[in-house]
């Protein structure tokens, strides 16, 4: 008897108690000679199996290959019932919940390794670092700002961090993936290049040697001021200058 033959008739004789009778009549479709079932299930185009003898009793009762069959045919059939055995095995009560069980540890796993991964390059280094960057926004020269154009405080980088490892991280593993391609769809095909993280933290990433940037409402208001004093300054110096030339001629 072939091995994925035998896994098939421990799994209906052993784990599901069924006869060996039984096995014959409903897997390998062999005629009901005791009529113990009606639920007979309608044999495949080809049958490679036939009793033994004449079965006696549920328990005695043998089975063999038809004559002539080839090693295609064994092969073939031994696979069908093999599959199917293991699609009611995966549908029993006790392998789904061992498979859910798996399942979530593997996601947990995953998301406790990501965490780890993740935590002091986007988190703990910006928050510790005076203007709240990472070690590659250090590289490439790119600042965090809020969504009105301010410097973004450093405490705000944990609420980003937790939109981060919450939509791109833990939903990447629960969406297979999905939030990982719409982020980066974002990222590369909107006009502020924001993320998804960005969306939920307020924020947005912009190129620190060609932005101008405020710390925060104030500063910016100041800046305006002082702006319109130098060009009223400027104003007047050239209206003096300007007197002067005339006076002059």
């Amino acid at each position: 008897m072939m091995s994925g033959l035998k896994i098939n008739h421990n799994f209906y004789t052993q784990y599901l108690n069924k006869t060996d009778y039984w096995y014959g009549v409903h897997i390998l479709y062999l005629p009901d000679q005791l009529e113990k079932y009606k639920d007979v299930p309608t044999p495949p185009k080809e049958v490679i199996y036939e009793w033994s003898g004449t079965p006696e009793t549920e328990t005695k009762c043998y089975w063999k290959y038809k004559a002539n069959v080839s090693d295609k045919d064994k092969l073939e059939f031994h696979r069908l019932t093999f599959s199917s055995a293991v699609y009611k095995l995966n549908q029993t009560k006790t392998i789904k919940e061992a498979l859910n069980t798996i399942a979530w540890g593997n996601l947990r796993a995953v998301m406790y390794a990501s965490m780890l991964g993740t935590v002091i390059p986007c988190l703990i280094i910006p928050v510790c670092l005076r203007d709240g960057k990472t070690v590659g926004k250090l590289v490439t020269k790119l600042v965090v700002l809020t969504d009105e154009g301010y410097e973004y405080k450093r405490y705000k980088h944990i609420f980003r961090y937790l939109a981060f490892y919450g939509l791109e991280v833990v939903g990447g593993c629960l969406t297979i993936g999905l939030t990982i391609v719409l982020t980066c769809s974002l990222a590369l095909f909107t006009k502020k290049k924001r993320a998804l993280h960005d969306y939920a933290a307020f924020s947005v990433v912009a190129d620190e040697l060609h932005s101008v940037y405020y710390k925060d409402e104030q500063e910016e208001e100041m800046y305006r001021i002082k702006s319109n004093q130098d060009l009223s300054t400027i104003g007047q110096i050239n209206n003096v200058s300007v007197s002067g030339s005339v006076d002059n001629n």
